[in-house]
């Protein structure tokens, strides 16, 4: 995951994820699933732990509130590390 000093770019990239997230249908989780069982064991790892990251983010001035969408965070989170096992 990039970083910058502050991290707020990084935040903010990972808040963009959520809203996308939020919108999501089954049909959604779905694809995300096959894709995400295509990766590389290392792409995974990256991937479950931007989603950890995800589920504790602080809300943010003008962007999605992370709060809002952790219930779709752990959906997420949950259906993918039953298929990465």
């Amino acid at each position: 995951m990039p970083t910058t000093p502050s991290g707020r770019i990084c935040k903010r990239d990972l808040l963009v994820a959520l809203g996308l997230l939020i919108q999501r249908k089954e049909p959604d989780l779905i694809e995300v699933t096959e894709i995400f069982l295509q990766l590389p064991v290392d792409a995974r790892t990256i991937l479950l732990c931007s989603l950890a990251i995800l589920s504790l983010l602080q809300p943010l001035p003008d962007m999605t509130d992370p709060t809002r969408g952790r219930g779709a965070v752990e959906t997420l989170l949950t259906r993918l590390q039953a298929v990465a096992a």
